[in-house]
């Protein structure tokens, strides 16, 4: 039809991610919606107790009730926490497959610009960056599904909400089409991006961030899973914030959107990815100092004084 706007994959995308953003943080707002669906681990079993005891002393009015009868009976569905680790072998699996597609003449990059109205050939100049920001996330990934499979402690008693585990797999499903929709695009009247050189330094210095990180972030989650049960954790940054793995996985995606930069210095795709990660492990870190607080009384005040994620911002 004439006159349709039709999306392109990168708009969908991006689309998904800041939708997905803002969902969360509607979610957090509403105390209802909050109790129930973001309490996440180790805290989604007293949170949601405590969320459906208030709906069973609550009498009155019938439509609210029954309004949080029904979430209630939505917050009931749950998945194991060891599905966690279903995330990063998809993670794993797809970074390999856009690996291998962009190696053998990107087939699937261009039947994915065709099928979106993205006008062809994809930017084969500078395929070296998504090349090496999936080589990145195969790391990652791989090491994610090691840290769950042998160094987590599994807590039988630890679910996820359903809609968290629906959520996580989409996140995972769009990310490495985050990092190569870019690259489908003509390269035509775009912005130029820093020199060679510029260039070149800027990635280095993103990919020792990346790995930075990722060692942080692994040494952190052997620590916490060396600790006796509900001990308050305190090396490796945790004595100033609250979640420092997830100050870890923000830089982990923010150094992919610098490597994975198709002009100028960042992938806005991949930026939005990050948007979604701020916001969904802010909000969790956020019910982590709750939990801390009520849970390590004697401690409040050095609890008090820790950000929950971002110094100088969260």
């Amino acid at each position: 039809m004439a006159g349709t706007f039709t999306p392109d994959i990168t708009t969908l995308v991006r689309t998904f991610y800041l939708a997905s953003a803002a969902t969360t943080i509607a979610f957090h707002a509403i105390p209802p919606l909050r109790d129930r669906f973001l309490a996440y681990g180790a805290r989604n079993v007293s949170a949601t107790t405590e969320a459906g005891s208030k709906s069973a002393s609550i009498s009155g009015y019938e439509p609210t009730v029954n309004l949080l009868n029904l979430l209630d009976s939505l917050a009931g569905l749950r998945v194991s926490h060891s599905y966690f680790i279903s995330f990063y072998v998809l993670s794993a699996a797809l970074s390999v497959f856009w690996l291998y597609d962009l190696l053998h003449g990107g087939r699937a990059l261009s039947r994915l610009a065709a099928e979106h109205s993205i006008q062809g050939p994809y930017d084969s100049a500078s395929l070296w960056k998504p090349l090496l920001s999936l080589f990145l996330l195969v790391l990652h990934s791989l090491r994610r599904v090691y840290e769950n499979a042998y160094v987590s402690v599994p807590n039988p008693k630890s679910t996820m909400w359903v809609g968290h585990f629906a959520i996580g797999l989409a996140f995972f499903l769009f990310l490495q089409i985050a990092i190569v929709a870019d690259y489908s695009a003509r390269t035509t009247n775009v912005p130029a991006g820093p020199s060679t050189v510029v260039g070149t330094a800027i990635v280095l210095l993103a990919v020792s961030i990346f790995i930075f990180a990722s060692v942080w972030q692994y040494l952190y989650h052997c620590y916490l899973a060396s600790l006796r049960k509900y001990t308050l954790p305190v090396e490796y940054g945790a004595n100033y914030i609250v979640a420092p793995h997830y100050t870890a996985d923000c830089l982990i995606y923010l150094c992919l959107a610098i490597v994975d930069a198709p002009h100028g210095l960042i992938n806005w795709s991949v930026i939005c990815v990050l948007a979604f990660t701020v916001v969904n492990l802010g909000v969790t870190a956020d019910g982590t100092k709750k939990w801390q607080l009520s849970k390590f009384r004697d401690q409040q005040q050095s609890i008090q004084q820790r950000w929950r994620m971002l110094p100088g911002l969260w």
